[in-house]
């Protein structure tokens, strides 16, 4: 039952319809100029944070764009997490991240490479598969052995 609840919050804010502040993909833009930027998450290792996508956008610092995703959580937080680390915005993308998913990301702290060079953050992404969503739509033809 909580999981239904859960679900339908996700869809009103979506729709606009749900009293959280939260920004989504349907508000005007004066709308949005208004409102505060989400908190960002900054996680020690081990912490996770899961919740529903309401927004997704770039921004652009001095090493280049990187995505923010927000998320409404399960306990009705907005909060920016910011993939300016490589491991994140390559999860972020093979997870094929979009407004409306129902996501979990855990830090799982620094690592350093067998090949001893610099440490960097690992993070583990997963997505909910939606329903009637095609799995085998994504594994590229390309990709199989030619045999």
């Amino acid at each position: 039952m909580a999981d239904f609840k859960r679900q339908t919050l996700a869809e009103q804010i979506l729709e606009g319809k749900a009293d959280t502040g939260a920004k989504t993909s349907n508000d005007s833009l004066e709308a949005r100029l208004d409102r505060d930027f989400a908190d960002a998450w900054r996680p020690d290792p081990g912490d996770k944070i899961v919740g529903h996508v309401v927004e997704l956008r770039a921004h652009e610092n001095q090493y280049g764009t990187y995505p923010i995703v927000t998320l409404v959580t399960d306990d009705d937080e907005e909060v920016a997490v910011h993939a300016f680390h490589t491991t994140l915005r390559n999860g972020l993308k093979r997870a094929r991240v979009e407004i409306g998913d129902h996501i979990a990301i855990k830090y799982l702290g620094k690592r350093t490479p067998q090949s001893g060079r610099q440490q960097y953050a690992d993070y583990r992404v997963l997505r909910e598969q939606k329903s009637g969503e095609d799995f085998w739509a994504q594994i590229e033809e390309e990709e199989q052995p030619p045999f």
